[in-house]
């Protein structure tokens, strides 16, 4: 890991905090680095267990630490948190902090994160309380016996779904799949309602058969079909902030055609998806970083620097996120004594993507020193 940050030519971070079983502040950073072949690695640059205070100079000095032992931040082109205050602040957070060391650096919030605030703007809590509450009273809590009913008569009606699912907030797509399914069912469950459940439902059962109710639930369940769509593109490893910004354009050009409705709209969907491809205007058949890669340094010194640059950006902390799901995995229940050393480098060997020769690394160890 030393040896690719000294070979880079430039690097970003991806930072995220979470807390683990034992309620202990995980720090952990992803490095995306970038060399002048155009060769990209992200790795687990370090996990940093916070047993105090999460301010922004706890953050700070934690990552401070960290990037010293590789180099310092001269190569940094750029960090994307998760946006909390902490990480974002101008003047105590992480963020302010680094800009008065003297690293000037973009500092991004996360674009997987910001869909999901923009997602949540969208004014239709009457309708996600109506599915809520139905969907708690079917099979929420101590609903078993009803839960069960509810199967199946579904599996009676020969239903599309064969149950509801449950919605929390702290799930990106949570919302979308439990309208999906709910909506899907929009007839079957006012007459389960009306025949299986002992409590007075019928203000529920009106709602969903007034049209402009169900209306305003169909609208909510598309659109959030596509947030959750954008929401899967926009997550995964190895995307570059050009990638990124290309599904977004994407996602704006579509919000377009809804409010024209331009037809048919599987043809303009699809356009523009290909229009918003940065790339797609070159002639050649590459893209991305492949395109990028035919550029010689000698013709194009500037332009290809900026490509560096730009490819070695994280875009999201989706990396952080779905790497503290390993975490869970490896310090849980059964195994809350790990130390924060040991959990760390476990991590590493959980998330790294380098390949290592371990038996010419045994072997070498092996061998006897001249002097003996």
């Amino acid at each position: 890991m030393k040896q690719i940050m000294q070979d880079c030519k430039y690097f970003s971070l991806a930072l995220d905090e979470s807390t683990d079983v034992t309620d202990v502040s995980q720090l952990m950073f992803f490095a995306r680095t970038i060399d002048n072949a155009f060769d990209v690695h992200e790795e687990l640059l370090k996990l940093a267990s916070l047993h105090d205070t999460t301010k922004g100079s706890d953050i700070f000095n934690a990552v401070t630490s960290a990037v010293g032992e590789y180099g310092g931040f001269e190569k940094l082109s750029t960090v994307v948190t998760d946006g909390a205050p902490a990480m974002q602040g101008r003047h105590r957070g992480f963020a302010g902090l680094l800009r008065q060391s003297g690293v000037n650096c973009p500092i991004l919030h996360c674009i997987v994160h910001q869909e999901a605030l923009c997602a949540k703007t969208l004014d239709f809590g009457q309708v996600m309380e109506l599915v809520t509450k139905v969907t708690n009273l079917i099979r929420g809590g101590n609903r078993s016996l009803s839960h069960r009913r509810f199967i199946t008569f579904l599996d009676e009606v020969d239903a599309e779904y064969g149950d509801l699912q449950l919605h929390t907030d702290i799930r990106w797509m949570s919302r979308g799949k439990c309208l999906e399914r709910f909506f899907a069912l929009r007839s079957e469950i006012p007459v389960f309602l009306e025949n299986s459940v002992s409590v007075d439902t019928s203000a529920y059962c009106a709602q969903l058969k007034d049209t402009r109710f169900v209306c305003d639930m169909a609208f909510l369940t598309d659109i959030s079909a596509h947030l959750n769509h954008l929401n899967t593109l926009l997550q995964g490893r190895d995307q570059t902030v050009c990638d990124l910004y290309s599904h977004m354009t994407a996602f704006q050009r579509k919000l377009g055609l809804f409010i024209d409705g331009a037809q048919p709209s599987e043809l303009q969907l699809e356009l523009c998806e290909l229009q918003a491809d940065p790339f797609f205007q070159a002639k050649r058949n590459e893209r991305g970083i492949s395109f990028w890669r035919l550029l010689p340094e000698a013709r194009f010194p500037r332009l290809r620097d900026f490509a560096l640059s730009m490819a070695s950006m994280f875009g999201s902390t989706y990396i952080c996120e779905s790497s503290f799901s390993t975490m869970k995995h490896i310090k849980s229940k059964e195994r809350n004594r790990l130390t924060d050393d040991t959990l760390f480098h476990l991590m590493r060997i959980g998330t790294t993507n380098i390949d290592i020769d371990i038996q010419s690394i045994v072997s070498q160890q092996a061998k006897p020193q001249l002097s003996h």
